[in-house]
């Protein structure tokens, strides 16, 4: 997805892709899911017929919320 380093998957050559998805489903993926639900409603608040690339404004939300977050 591109996400800013708040949520990453991890390196597949250091750990096998069932333990990486396994350690993601945590918190990783709540905050995602938070800010899927936010990135929804805030575009589909004040349109009548929303239209707009998704992918695009999740990765704007997400480097918004990783410039607004001390790490």
């Amino acid at each position: 997805m591109g996400s800013p380093g708040r949520s990453p998957l991890g390196n597949p050559r250091e750990t096998p892709l069932s333990g990486l998805a396994a350690a993601w489903r945590g918190e990783p993926y709540r905050r995602f899911r938070d800010l899927c639900r936010r990135v929804h409603l805030e575009e589909t608040a004040s349109f009548a017929l929303p239209l707009f690339n998704w992918y695009e404004a999740v990765g704007r939300a997400a480097g918004d919320a990783a410039m607004a977050t001390p790490v």
